[in-house]
């Protein structure tokens, strides 16, 4: 074993007819039998046979000069002592022999530089601690989460932290629990194009310059909503969370205020394509159970409902994202 490692197991048989405190001693020695190590002490087994073993490094440093020895006697000389060994093994532990920290490189970044010692290769240390480690861009990366914004009742904007990996959004809410999903463009080219993004099944990675900012909106936005948004790296490591609410419903320059004639002009004003005081696109992009990307007549009169006082769920077109279908 010089140089390497093994176990040493056996079968073995101990009886003593009075269970006293006769037993089988094994010890080890790594020197030809000049000296011993204690390892483990047997009771008796009554009439069965029985399956230790140990490692020879736990007690000895292993040599190539490895003897084990078993002692059983009866003192003090009171009762019928006997003890048996079978099926005798020893399962050498066969480890490359390094000569340098370049034998040991397993190609793995995430996991350290590793080194030899002793002509074994030793494991080497998270090479990113407090970040995370991507494999596959070979760098630590600062898991900053993204910057999230809400612009409107059905709208959220989600910009993921510049970095060299790529990274997917991870979408979940508190308001709506069984909403999970994660951002991606829009199907339609030309809504893609300005940057609405809608919520899917599976993550869809993309460098952050190709994110940009996305307009978040879906079925399951809706006004006065809670949303966390984290950053998925790659698949190798989550971002902590950002929270955001959506503004109330109806509420198209965020006022803060009921919804009042100023909502109702910024509606008008956006059906013909001006934004003036505080008005905005994704602020009066309302209607629909999925937004359309348009600002058209549903939109203002989605407005002059909630100045009636009508809720954003009152419109039977609108269906609270946990309700059973």
């Amino acid at each position: 074993l010089d140089g390497t490692d093994g176990t040493i197991s056996f079968s073995h048989w101990v009886f003593s007819d009075l269970l006293a405190n006769d037993a089988m001693d094994v010890s080890v020695s790594n020197d030809d039998g000049a000296s011993w190590t204690p390892v483990m002490t047997i009771p008796p087994t009554g009439s069965e046979w029985k399956i230790a073993s140990f490692v020879v490094s736990d007690f000895v440093v292993p040599t190539a000069e490895i003897r084990v020895r078993f002692s059983i006697a009866d003192d003090p000389n009171d009762s019928v002592t006997e003890g048996g060994i079978d099926n005798f093994t020893l399962q050498q532990f066969i480890c490359p022999q390094c000569s340098g920290a370049g034998d040991c490189n397993d190609g793995v970044f995430c996991n350290g530089v590793e080194s030899c010692n002793e002509l074994l290769c030793v494991a080497g240390d998270d090479p990113c601690p407090g970040s995370i480690c991507s494999e596959s861009a070979q760098t630590c990366v600062a898991n900053n989460p993204p910057v999230v914004t809400p612009i409107g009742p059905r709208y959220f904007d989600v910009t993921p932290d510049p970095g060299p990996v790529d990274v997917a959004l991870l979408v979940t809410s508190a308001t709506w629990p069984c909403v999970t999903g994660y951002v991606d463009f829009d199907s339609d080219p030309e809504l893609a194009a300005f940057g609405i993004g809608r919520l899917v099944d599976d993550p869809v990675y993309r460098l952050p310059a190709d994110w940009g900012t996305v307009h978040v909106s879906d079925v399951v936005v809706t006004p006065d909503a809670s949303y966390s948004v984290r950053t998925d790296f790659d698949g190798e490591g989550l971002s902590s969370v950002v929270e955001v609410t959506t503004w109330s419903w109806g509420d198209t320059n965020n006022s803060g205020l009921p919804v009042d004639f100023d909502d109702i002009i910024c509606a008008l004003d956006g059906f013909a394509g001006l934004f003036f005081g505080g008005c905005s696109f994704f602020g009066t992009d309302l209607e629909g159970a999925l937004t359309n990307g348009t600002i058209d007549f549903d939109d203002v009169l989605g407005v002059l409902d909630a100045f009636a006082g009508a809720g954003f769920f009152d419109n039977p077109g609108h269906q609270e994202p946990c309700l059973n279908p």
